[in-house]
């Protein structure tokens, strides 16, 4: 679906998200906004990345009861220069505020059906997802997930970004085995983005 330019993605009942950490913390009161992934070795690979070696590597389980609606930024310029001026929480402050139009209020305006006039500011929406590099999701409410399980996973694997598809510029997070932590830096030496 598009609203204006920006493409809705909608995740079914039943869509398992999985949730990387290493705090400790009620599932049921995970606080927003927050990041999933649609993919458990990319949850895992993320807390392997953040948290190198940590002994406290969970991942939780969650379960969508109610179906989704993110906004879709994988090939969205705009907000992508949005979130490397602003960051990803800032951006995910404007969708749960409803204010869209803050992400772009530097543009010009537009009299057509351009960016000035985005539905969705009338649209109530549950994130952003960047897909299909990470199968990033940023959820900013979760009353539409249903806690699932929660269990260790060790953090014994290097990772590193890599570049998927070098002209679109995707990139995507892969394991590249296990290696001794650089103490130095609290991250081995490969957990650096090329």
């Amino acid at each position: 679906m598009m609203d204006n330019d920006y493409r809705i993605v909608k995740l079914p009942i039943d869509t398992i998200l999985y949730h990387g950490t290493i705090f400790n913390f009620d599932p049921d009161e995970i606080r927003t906004p927050c990041w999933f992934s649609t993919k458990e070795s990319e949850a895992i690979n993320h807390i392997c990345y953040k948290h190198y070696g940590h002994p406290n590597g969970k991942l939780i389980t969650y379960k969508v009861i109610e179906e989704i609606e993110l906004i879709d930024i994988s090939d969205n310029g705009d907000v992508r220069m949005y979130i490397n001026a602003y960051g990803n929480h800032s951006l995910a402050k404007n969708i749960k505020l409803n204010k869209l139009k803050n992400i772009f209020s530097h543009l010009p305006e537009q009299s057509s059906a351009g960016r000035d006039s985005l539905s969705t500011d009338n649209k109530e929406l549950d994130g952003y997802i960047n897909y299909p590099e990470q199968s990033e999701v940023m959820m900013v409410n979760i009353n539409k997930l249903k806690y699932c399980t929660n269990r260790h996973v060790d953090l014994n694997h290097r990772v590193i970004f890599k570049r998927v598809h070098i002209n679109r510029r995707e990139w995507k997070m892969e394991s590249i085995g296990t290696g001794k932590r650089d103490n130095r830096r609290g991250l081995c030496g490969y957990c650096t983005v090329m």
